[in-house]
């Protein structure tokens, strides 16, 4: 395998979306490593944000731990992108780049959040962030994906040169 590419990806860029498609992607979903979501279990991961929840008490560094163990089994892995979280995996010396929409998709997005199954408070609380994470992001000397209006991360991702490999199964 390739040294694997990290992404810190917004939410709704199409990470599983990609991860689902290709054996050398990994979208490694925060959601079950950050609450205790025990009570949740038969509940799918989409649905269970925006719930009230309990803080895991070995968040966050049983992310980081994940996150390393995938580095080694995939060529692109995706992770949180939270602007705190990015902190974390600065001082594991965990490198990455970081994606997100431009603004004008926004509405683009809020669509994509109403279908996979978001709450609307979800929805509110995503949307209502972007401008203070991307200031955050802006600060934040690692590489940017700008995914413009109608762009999707599978095709940037192929017409930029990385290597997706296709799953059999599709």
């Amino acid at each position: 395998m390739n040294e694997c590419t990290i992404i810190a990806g917004f939410a709704g860029i199409g990470k599983t979306t990609v991860a689902t498609k290709y054996k050398n992607v990994y979208d490694l979903e925060s959601t079950r490593y950050e609450w205790d979501c025990a009570e949740y279990k038969d509940i799918a991961v989409e649905r269970l944000k925006g719930k009230e929840r309990i803080k895991n008490p070995l968040w966050p560094q049983n992310y980081i731990d994940e996150i390393k163990d995938k580095m080694q089994e995939y060529d692109i892995l995706f992770v949180k992108a939270h602007p705190d979280i990015l902190e974390v995996y600065d001082k594991e010396n965990i490198q990455y780049v970081i994606c997100y929409p431009c603004k004008q998709a926004l509405g683009e997005y809020k669509r994509r959040y109403v279908e996979r199954g978001n709450s609307a408070e979800y929805m509110e609380r995503t949307i209502n962030s972007y401008d203070w994470k991307v200031k955050r992001w802006s600060e934040n000397p690692s590489n940017k994906i700008i995914l413009g209006e109608n762009e999707v991360l599978e095709v940037y991702l192929i017409k930029n040169g990385y290597n997706l490999v296709k799953d059999d199964m599709e």
